[in-house]
């Protein structure tokens, strides 16, 4: 138990709490007053301030409250020695104790007895234990951190008397059968991440080899490999490479250049390692905590089973959208009875301040169009959305809801998320491809059937298909919502990839996707682009499929000579199509 000195507990109470809960459970959880998803505090006045540097979200992670918790004997040691491969210091020592928390996978068990800070001394109920008003905040995180070693050094001599009386055998197989069961991706079972509030964690659970070299500087690229015309012996990282004068991408070697986009690793030996659950040689850079709050029961869940699963991409203040996606999925189900189709809708948290300005690499910018007007319109009233998204958990059970921010230049996050949904809980072997979609497109399930029929499955199975763009030219003008700056994209033409309205991937690749997003850089607005940058790390075949067509290249002369299989849902609704 730990415990400031300006608080006091019941210790017949906290007997009786020991006693009513079960030891597993106290061994591997950490009891307390769980905070979930607060707002960082921005303002330098304030004690519990957090600048953009120590903590660039907007919403805190869950975490025990700092005035006390019950820290499981089974956790202390990992506790311990996470610490030191966990940032500080800042000073709200209980964030940190939850991002370690987080980082480990240790469930957070939420006590109503420890209430703070609903007690006050005008009350004559006293609830277990007795809060007070704690003033104490600045150096709390080396203090945590200390009673951890103090922990580890108890429970490391208890642990190797244990060992000595377990036959060395014994010891092995145990320690094999953990890093094999609990470190690997995708998991076994969804079950095998889910946390006592039903959440679960989608981050990637991956250890260094300890032969691994860590690398503490840049990789440098001689700059002869990457650009043509060029004599002189000079290398440049990948981050040098945005400050090149211009003139140097029209002698730019594509897709040479490409293989400098962070992490520059051996991706395919990686992934392998972590789908074997086997330490690996490179630590990823862009394994950020995941979480998905709510999947539903009937798609992609224990004993269901589809002929094809559509995850549609959906900003969470697009209920409307989704009642129409949802009636005209009805009607197309019943003209296509001969293909069994699983849907879920993918969303965000809602923004909770803010409103339709952003910062884009530095640039202040405003988003335009209805996305813009619609988070004005939400601005401040993040319970609002919220009640609105649990409505449609509780009525139609279609909701795939992850823990990042819900907005246009967050879309990177939904792709993630989606593919690490389908990776972890969806059946691949039955299928041979997933679709994803946009809220405003829609599909023909006769054609779509149709497409799956004559595409041989193993081509289906490891390969990407839409509309491809190839020779892309990156956005520069910092007030639209495509922008790029140098630093996220240096070069003039990008990378072939799957536009963002609809795509189908291969089954056999989504586990391989699921992991390289680990270890391939984001955040920036493109989603689509990010997808190519993925397939291009893997070697996936992008295949243009010819009839799904997205509102720029959709012309209504088409309709002479092809029927679309995928076009913006004004063509499917029958109304006039817009440009």
């Amino acid at each position: 138990m730990i415990i400031d000195d300006d608080h006091r507990m019941n210790l017949s109470l906290v007997a009786e709490f020991l006693k009513s809960t079960s030891a597993e459970t106290m061994r591997k959880s950490i009891s307390g007053f769980i905070a979930k998803y607060d707002t960082a505090y921005r303002s330098p006045s304030k004690k519990w301030f957090l600048s953009y540097r120590e903590f660039p979200w907007d919403l805190m992670y869950q975490y025990p409250r700092g005035f006390s918790q019950f820290i499981g004997a089974d956790i202390v040691d990992d506790m311990a020695i996470a610490s030191a491969y966990t940032r500080y210091n800042y000073a709200p020592e209980d964030v940190f104790l939850g991002m370690v928390a987080f980082k480990l996978s240790i469930n957070l068990h939420n006590v109503q007895s420890m209430s703070y800070p609903l007690w006050s001394e005008e009350s004559n109920q006293i609830p277990f234990p007795l809060m007070l008003t704690s003033n104490m905040l600045r150096r709390k995180t080396k203090l945590v951190i200390g009673i951890l070693v103090i922990g580890l050094i108890f429970l490391s001599s208890l642990r190797r008397h244990k060992l000595k009386q377990k036959p060395e055998s014994e010891i092995k197989v145990s320690q094999l059968l953990l890093t094999q069961a609990n470190c690997k991706w995708p998991p076994n079972l969804p079950e095998d991440i889910k946390s006592e509030e039903s959440e679960y964690n989608i981050t990637l659970c991956v250890r260094l080899s300890p032969e691994a070299t860590v690398r503490k500087t840049p990789k440098l690229y001689p700059l002869v490999n990457l650009f043509h015309k060029l004599k002189k012996p000079r290398k440049a990282s990948y981050e040098d490479l945005k400050t090149l004068p211009r003139r140097f991408w029209k002698l730019a070697k594509y897709p040479e250049v490409y293989n400098t986009y962070p992490q520059d690793v051996p991706l395919k030996q990686i992934i392998e390692a972590i789908k074997a659950g086997l330490p690996v040689s490179d630590m990823p850079e862009y394994n950020f905590p995941m979480r998905i709050l709510k999947t539903s029961s009937k798609v992609c869940a224990r004993d269901t089973q589809h002929d094809l699963v559509i995850v549609v991409k959906s900003g969470n203040l697009w209920w409307d959208a989704r009642t129409a996606f949802r009636e005209f999925m009805q009607r197309e189900k019943a003209r296509s009875p001969q293909l069994k189709v699983g849907v879920v809708f993918s969303l965000g948290l809602p923004r909770k301040h803010g409103g339709r300005i952003f910062n884009r690499d530095g640039h202040i910018m405003s988003l335009d169009g209805t996305a813009g007007d619609r988070l004005e319109e939400y601005d401040g009233k993040a319970d609002v959305v919220m009640e609105h998204i649990n409505q449609e958990i509780d009525q139609f059970d279609d909701i795939l809801l992850g823990d990042y921010e819900d907005t246009y230049f967050n879309l990177t996050w939904k792709t993630v998320t989606n593919l690490r949904w389908l990776s972890a809980f969806c059946d691949k072997h039955h299928v041979n491809a997933f679709m994803i979609i946009d809220d405003d497109h829609r599909m023909n399930l006769t054609l779509v059937a149709e497409f799956l029929k004559r595409t041989s499955a193993e081509t289906l199975r490891k390969s990407i298909f839409g509309t491809i763009a190839k020779n892309g030219v990156p956005g520069r003008i910092y007030s639209t919502k495509w922008f790029q700056s140098y630093g996220e994209c240096p070069w003039d033409s990008m990378a072939p990839y799957p536009r963002g309205f609809s795509q189908f991937i291969g089954a056999d690749i989504v586990d391989d996707m699921a992991i390289a997003t680990a270890y391939t850089r984001y955040n920036y607005a493109p989603e689509d682009v990010y997808l190519g940058m993925v397939a291009f790390k893997l070697g996936i075949d992008l295949r243009n499929e010819v009839s799904m067509f997205n509102h720029r290249l959709f012309d209504i002369n088409l309709l002479k000579n092809h029927t679309p299989m995928v076009a913006l849902s004004q063509f499917f609704e029958g109304a006039p199509f817009l440009s």
